[in-house]
């Protein structure tokens, strides 16, 4: 998309992109380097609006919050106000690690209907 806008149907420019990421609240150091170091400084370049995102509680009803918005970002932020691992412990659902890989057991949605 950054290299050819066109043929995409997006403005030459790109002043119509946005990218749009949510925070879970536990995103390895690395990959927030890696956000940092690699993906930002592209966006920059391209001046490409860039949102971040994230959960305000375990309800839909709770909303999002915005935690950055920006043609030009330079940090990540790592949390908003409710987490993944909110989540996950308001459900009991078990986090499990092996290999160093981390996986959920049981990934559920809380809505205001109750979960999912």
């Amino acid at each position: 998309m950054l290299r050819d806008p066109l043929s995409y149907g997006l403005e030459p420019d790109l002043s119509d992109l946005i990218v749009i990421t949510s925070t879970v609240g536990s995103e390895w150091e690395d990959t927030i380097r890696l956000v940092e170091d690699h993906s930002f400084p592209l966006l920059r370049r391209h001046r490409v609006q860039y949102i971040q995102v994230a959960r305000c509680g375990p309800y839909e009803a709770d909303g999002w919050e915005v935690l950055a918005d920006s043609r030009e970002p330079e940090r990540f932020i790592p949390r908003g106000r409710w987490t993944l691992m909110d989540e996950l412990s308001l459900n009991g659902t078990v986090v499990q690690a092996a290999g160093g890989n981390t996986w959920c057991v049981n990934c559920t949605i809380v809505s205001d209907h109750g979960a999912r």
